[in-house]
């Protein structure tokens, strides 16, 4: 592992240098000005940079908007005693450069900042490795994956705070391809929509699911990711005839939608959603916090749970806007007597801090990753 540390003050970068060798990260260059981070990143390719904003000569902002910093640095660690306001908008400007990673922390910084970053960053790296992920499956493979069977799901377990128990599933999407291995959303699903193929994803998976399920001793609740073009269909009878089928009782299903999708949703779909929760299918705003719900459709839509999106959770533990802005999505979700899920708890300090502020469910890898369904039942010993 490469890391770049761009910090004028002597004391700062050299409390970092030590924090990294107890890690045994070795390989640490260092810059006290903009200019001389610049000119190392032409000769270098770094895993991680640490900036400070106020550098003499060229400051930090201009430094990570060069295409200097762009074409060298992969996850960027912004640090500053500035105001919140100018680090979110230097964290924004990241995320749209396009960056890996970008995360800010206050200084001064410590061992457990450090401890934090380099777990997350071999997390992301060992994910990455998992798959290249140039690779994305033709518009003919994605049809094979479909006639050949390759479709598999993978489960997440979702969580109660309360009382530290499993409560439920859901239930993602995968290929399992002969030659290049365990495929994620990522590699198949533009070509799924091109093909207007999700309709026969859903049926895909859920069918799998409750296949799945209805061979434990005791079914549990599961939930499935659905988009608008789907729900405009008759899709109710169907949902029904399949849970017959597998003797699995409608209302353990929740039907995923992203918030993103709900403005979308049109009278079609407020029919088919009626219809299907008199079965007593769930529905649940995914992404819930990043999208265009309005309130309007929150009392309006037989919604029973919001997920609260990951992107509010990472380092929520010291970030004071995500704090106030999860703990305002479980109040909303609480007033409305709606179900409410904490998604991508990773880290344990973020994990207790939600607990302050009433998260009563959550999922994240901090309990799970995907896992196939043996793998699940058999870590659960639930079969």
């Amino acid at each position: 592992m490469k890391i770049l540390i761009v910090e004028d003050s002597l004391l700062q970068a050299t409390q970092i240098q030590i924090l990294l060798k107890r890690y045994s990260v070795d390989e640490v260059y260092t810059a006290y000005n903009g200019e001389d981070a610049i000119e190392l990143c032409k000769q270098h390719r770094f895993d991680i940079a640490f900036c400070d904003l106020q550098l003499p000569q060229i400051d930090g902002v201009t430094l990570l908007a060069s295409p200097e910093a762009q074409a060298s640095i992969q996850t960027v660690v912004i640090l500053s005693a500035m105001a919140d306001a100018a680090l979110d908008s230097t964290k924004s400007m990241c995320n749209l450069i396009g960056y890996n990673e970008v995360e800010a922390i206050p200084k001064p910084v410590d061992e457990t900042h450090i401890q934090r970053l380099l777990s997350t960053y071999k997390r992301t790296q060992t994910a990455k490795s998992i798959l290249p992920t140039a690779v994305t499956l033709s518009e003919q493979q994605t049809i094979e994956a479909f006639e050949k069977e390759w479709f598999t799901n993978a489960y997440q377990t979702q969580h109660s705070v309360e009382q530290s128990t499993l409560i439920g599933v859901e239930v993602l999407a995968r290929i399992m391809h002969p030659e290049l291995g365990l495929l994620t959303p990522f590699h198949f699903m533009d070509a799924l929509r091109q093909l207007s193929l999700m309709d026969r994803l859903f049926f895909t998976v859920l069918e799998l699911a409750l296949k799945d399920i209805s061979s434990m001793r005791k079914p549990i609740h599961f939930a499935i990711n659905i988009e608008q073009s789907t729900l405009k269909l008759e899709i109710a009878d169907q949902v029904a005839s399949l849970c017959n089928k597998y003797k699995i009782e409608p209302s353990l299903l929740t039907l995923e939608i992203t918030e993103h999708e709900t403005i979308l949703l049109d009278a079609h779909c407020y029919k088919n959603i009626a219809k299907l929760s008199m079965l007593g299918v769930g529905l649940s705003v995914d992404d819930f916090g990043t999208g265009y719900a309005s309130l309007s459709q929150l009392s309006s839509l037989p919604f029973t749970e919001l997920k609260v999106d990951r992107s509010f959770v990472n380092n929520i533990s010291e970030n004071k806007k995500n704090q106030i802005l999860t703990k305002a999505c479980i109040n909303l979700a609480e007033n409305l007597g709606l179900s409410c899920i904490v998604e991508g708890v990773e880290q344990q300090q973020d994990l207790e801090y939600l607990k302050t502020i009433g998260m009563t469910k959550y999922q994240g890898f901090i309990t799970s990753k995907p896992a196939s369904f043996s793998e699940f039942t058999s870590a659960n010993n639930l079969k």
